[in-house]
């Protein structure tokens, strides 16, 4: 059986923030269980489109700040045992995922050697690299909160099995269409993030230089939304 690591290059100010920390080309690691690359997992954005809401994610390839990634895919050949095993750590995470965090904090330990490990919390590299540790495939003695993107590259035997465009890539594979993220999750992750919304009102840097503020008028009207949301999917589920 065969596993896939996916490396990718993106431009998204959170993944600048880790090339800066890791001093490494690629950013961004997934863990993937095929060719296709239809189930992909890692710790990142939630919602291709939202750069504030972080953790766990089966990730959708086809949009947001992937749209225009390039990337390295990497193949392992696995045991049975092995490959189920790391299915099922995979399933367990995504199954409790709303007590999973980015660890955004952990980042900054890597160029200082500095453990910031953080309880049911992982960087994309960080997730990658415990579960093949916990199969037996990374070195035991490499510390997870310190593993860069391209540290999996150099302490697995990994083969190579493409490297450029992720877009020309799918289409190559003949990709299916990703699935939307569930409503309930993503409305849960909003509320969550929703304080961090309100106090801290994000800025978006266009492309083309320019910087735009968002008002926090938006965000407190989308909190009042989420919240009746919310209320009326509880009442209809009573």
């Amino acid at each position: 059986m065969r596993i896939y690591i996916l490396l990718t290059q993106t431009t998204s100010v959170l993944t600048k923030v880790i090339k800066f920390c890791t001093k490494t080309p690629y950013n961004h690691a997934s863990l993937a269980f095929d060719a296709r690359l239809e189930y992909t997992y890692s710790f990142g954005r939630v919602n291709p489109n939202d750069p504030l809401i972080g953790g766990f994610a089966h990730e959708r390839l086809d949009a947001g700040v992937f749209k225009d990634a390039t990337c390295q895919l990497l193949s392992l050949d696995v045991t049975p045992e092995q490959y189920a095993k790391m299915r099922e750590r995979v399933a367990y995470i995504e199954a409790n995922q709303l007590k999973y965090k980015y660890n955004f904090i952990g980042l900054f330990g890597i160029p200082f050697n500095f453990n910031l490990n953080r309880k049911y919390a992982y960087f994309c590299s960080q997730f990658v690299s415990q579960v093949l540790q916990e199969v037996g495939l990374f070195p035991e003695d490499f510390p997870s909160h310190l593993v860069k993107p391209t540290d999996l590259v150099e302490h697995v035997n990994l083969k190579v099995e493409y490297q450029g465009s992720l877009a020309a890539y799918l289409e190559l594979a003949g990709a299916p269409a990703f699935p939307e993220r569930e409503a309930d999750v993503l409305l849960r992750r909003k509320l969550l993030f929703m304080p961090f919304r309100v106090l801290f009102v994000p800025i978006k840097v266009a492309k083309v230089g320019t910087t735009t503020l968002k008002t926090s008028r938006r965000y407190l009207n989308q909190s009042r939304k989420y919240i009746t949301e919310k209320i009326f999917q509880d009442e209809q589920s009573g």
